[in-house]
């Protein structure tokens, strides 16, 4: 039920990419109706919530409805994370009638103190695991790196149970508001006034959504000066929360605040911790880096039609280049023109009909220098359909892969297939909480791999281990002997979006806010667990990392933000920013939610991006002066 939601969601986001440049930011919150609406409903949910400062604006004694859908709003509270000099709390009790309370602290720097606490034991169905917290947990985060008191009282590198409960997972899990308001589908906020909230002047947006009957009710508020979500009060319906077979009886009552406030700085304990830049667990401090002369240039623009979608993932194979569509065609380009010279659509049934271009909404391309592999899917849609092909590149002889069926009672967004990654003679695939590995030669032998729970992002690095992110709410990074498939490790990556390996070291691309960049020694893994390298990137990227849009060219790490249409390119010695490059928009141009680079591929001289602005899409060739 929730999946096919997220589904409509997004293809009406992707239909709607043609839509006018925002001139405004508040526009893409409010959008008002400039005419007058019926009075809703406005009572307010069972929510013991503290009273305003001021009473509601006179102005907006009828609720105006908002025109945009909601899931513009969905980095609302991601922008919560960047705020400094406030205290937040959220309470929220479970469908089982316990409760969670936690208080937050964040001073001027960013450092923060998180303390959490469960009221009346762990909720049930929480993972009872050693990672299981205890009834209290205290977190301080300082330059990035976290820190809670050992059984002794002693300040020390934080542990998993610690960094389960991070600013960011709790505020943008299933226990925060972050999540709930990312699924509200369109229509569901209306305007409710303005109130002084808080320190902030905020508008109040009254929430009121139907999923498939179920109703999600309450407010929330968002501070007008910096569009930030200050304040939440949710009431969430159990047929929304457990199996579908067996839904919860009771409600999940979710109460988020922000205030402003003069905090002292955090330190760790009482004691500010200084790394030194020589000792493991470093932290790096990235201030203006020095431009090369050699920059990365634009050459060339090569439009596609815009029943690609923008595509979903490119592969550079030989002297082409592969786009994987999101109707589930595949277009060959020749690398060296850059012209379309072929394509071979993989379902030659389906129609044309512009609603039929977002079937798939996740799709994964590998060459294993002879087998084009491609994995179509769409996790938010348990009944779309879900392919796993085999394409010989000397013959075009396509072969139908039997995937494994997928859980139908399955709700976490992304537990369905993910993405492909090659060790010699192995195709491994993961998703469904799981990886499984087929012989490229033979792919009806395939091995499951149990207890991995992936549902990551994967990457080999040469010397005989997988490498991979485990997106979950916790998040972990995992490696896994390609010859040993028993013989795997698997340490904490709170937000862990991808993994590349470069010569000796693993980095991990971190995609909640703040972004970072995490660098793990490979050989003394695991034995030494924790990053040797934690690098800031929170005033240089704009955005969250993009996850499996990420490549070494020899020389430096390239990644993209999950939305904009910014490359972004790092030092692999300490992972330092180096530079940027804008696809569609130069300086002084103003942003367009719409510009997007979906898919990145290197061919070993240049880069290719697929994307699009405004609902024209193209292909964009890049080069790099270093690359011979």
């Amino acid at each position: 039920m929730l999946h096919k939601l997220l589904f409509l969601l997004l293809i009406v986001l992707l239909i709607a990419g043609g839509a006018c440049r925002s001139t405004d930011r508040s526009e893409v919150i409010t959008q008002e109706s400039t005419s007058e609406s019926e009075t809703v409903n406005n009572s307010q949910p069972a929510i013991k919530s503290p009273q305003p400062t001021s009473t509601q604006n006179d102005k907006a004694t009828s609720p105006v409805p908002t025109k945009s859908s909601s899931t513009l709003m969905q980095d609302l509270t991601t922008q919560s994370l960047a705020l400094r000099s406030v205290k937040m709390s959220l309470d929220t009790l479970y469908t089982d009638g316990k409760a969670a309370h936690i208080d937050v602290e964040i001073d001027s720097a960013g450092n923060y103190y998180l303390k959490k606490t469960f009221i009346g034991g762990l909720p049930e169905g929480y993972p009872q695991t050693v990672d299981s917290p205890p009834n209290s947990t205290e977190l301080y985060v300082v330059d990035g790196i976290p820190y809670g008191p050992d059984q002794d009282g002693n300040i020390v590198k934080a542990e998993a149970v610690e960094l389960a409960s991070s600013l960011e997972n709790l505020l943008l899990g299933v226990d925060g508001p972050g999540l709930w308001i990312k699924i509200l589908p369109k229509g569901s906020l209306t305007v409710g006034g303005e109130e002084q909230r808080g320190g902030f002047q905020a508008k109040k947006y009254i929430v009121q959504s139907d999923i498939e009957g179920n109703q999600i009710t309450g407010a929330i508020w968002v501070d007008q000066e910096n569009q930030v979500l200050t304040g939440a009060d949710l009431i969430v319906p159990g047929a929304l929360l457990g199996s579908p077979d067996q839904p919860a009886e009771n409600p999940l009552e979710i109460h988020f605040q922000v205030e402003k406030s003069e905090v002292s700085p955090i330190t760790a304990g009482g004691s500010l911790i200084v790394q030194d830049n020589q000792s493991t667990g470093e932290t790096s401090q990235n201030g203006t880096h020095e431009e090369s002369e050699e920059m990365p240039v634009i050459s060339n623009h090569y439009p596609l039609d815009p029943m690609t979608g923008g595509g979903l993932n490119l592969v550079a194979v030989h002297d082409q280049v592969w786009l994987l569509t999101r109707t589930g065609d595949l277009l060959i380009f020749d690398s060296g023109s850059g012209q379309e010279i072929d394509s071979i659509q993989l379902h030659p049934e389906r129609t044309s009909e512009p609603n039929s271009m977002s079937i798939y909404l996740t799709g994964s391309i590998v060459f294993d220098g002879r087998y084009l592999w491609v994995l179509l899917s769409n996790n938010f849609m348990p009944d779309a359909p879900r392919e796993l092909l085999r394409i010989d590149s000397e013959s075009g002889e396509i072969f139908l892969v039997d995937l494994p069926a997928m859980d139908p009672t399955c709700l976490q967004s992304g537990c369905g297939w993910m993405a492909l990654a090659i060790s010699p003679g192995k195709l491994w695939v993961s998703g469904e909480n799981t990886i499984w590995v087929f012989d490229v030669n033979d792919p009806s032998q395939v091995i499951k791999i149990e207890e991995t729970s992936s549902t990551g992002y994967m990457a080999y690095d040469g010397k005989g281990k997988m490498w991979g992110s485990i997106q979950s709410h916790h998040g972990f990074l995992m490696a896994i002997d390609v010859d040993d498939l028993e013989e795997f490790h698997v340490v904490d990556c709170i937000g862990c979006s991808w993994v590349i390996p470069v010569e000796e070291l693993i980095w991990a691309g971190v995609d909640s806010a703040p972004s970072k960049l995490l660098a793990y020694d490979a050989a003394a893994f695991p034995e030494v667990y924790d990053p040797i390298r934690i690098v800031d990137l929170e005033n240089e990227v704009n955005g969250v990392l993009g996850g499996n849009r990420v490549f070494f060219d020899g020389r430096y790490i390239w990644d993209k933000t999950s939305i904009g249409d910014t490359l972004f390119y790092y030092d692999p010695q300490d992972g330092h920013l180096v530079g940027s490059l804008s696809i569609y928009t130069s300086e002084g141009d103003e942003w367009n939610p719409y510009d997007s680079v979906i898919s990145i591929a290197f061919d070993g001289h240049e880069i290719w991006a697929a994307g699009g602005t405004n609902g024209n899409y193209e292909l964009v060739r890049i080069h790099l002066p270093w690359v011979q």
